[in-house]
């Protein structure tokens, strides 16, 4: 009987900052750890374009743009939100200042997924753009068990100097320093 590889779990979700992803290296800061995740989407974004001659189609391209994403958390500190580039936070005031436009800041990224074996597929993306952050509509308490949730949104790249997206590895839990070590590449 084959293992049993169905995903039904989502956590250890960090940020690593990209500090240089060009043609000839890779490099990554220090690990932040991101609490509360819940969900993940993704949906790769792909150009197409369609040739005709002999009156049929001749070439058909396809182009891969990046991974469209998005994250739900049940919480996102100010730090966290300062930390993506949505602004400021001033830790002696206890205010946050809010850019709405962002700075597209570039974030490697790495979670796990639990099995239903019990194992974990680790995954490892080179590069997170965050396009945009999202909270939840406020509404009153009322009867409904409902939490608010906050989505970071963006696009999963390219690690430029190798065409890379992203690496997995499946595992047991004591495996999972995998997750927290992004190799330089390059010069």
């Amino acid at each position: 009987m084959s293992k049993k590889i169905a995903l039904q779990g989502f956590d250890r979700l960090s940020i690593f900052p990209v500090i240089k992803n060009d043609a000839d290296s890779y490099e990554v800061g220090a690990k932040i750890s991101i609490y509360g995740a819940q969900e993940m989407t993704r949906d790769n974004d792909v150009s197409e374009q369609k040739y005709y001659a002999d009156d049929g189609v001749y070439l058909y391209l396809k182009q891969f743009n990046g991974i469209q994403t998005k994250l739900t958390l049940l919480e996102m500190p100010f730090e966290t939100m300062e930390t993506l580039g949505f602004g400021n936070f001033d830790a002696q005031s206890g205010v946050f200042s809010a850019d709405p436009q962002g700075k597209n800041k570039e974030f490697a990224l790495s979670f796990r997924c639990l099995n239903a074996a019990g194992e974990y597929r680790m995954y490892k993306f080179f590069s997170f753009t965050v396009t945009e952050i999202r909270e939840s509509a406020a509404k009153t308490k009322g009867k409904d068990p409902t939490l608010g949730s906050y989505e970071i949104v963006g696009m999963f790249g390219k690690r430029r100097v190798d065409d890379k997206t992203y690496v997995m590895k499946d595992g047991e839990a004591e495996e999972s320093a995998f997750l927290d070590l992004f190799e330089k590449v390059g010069a």
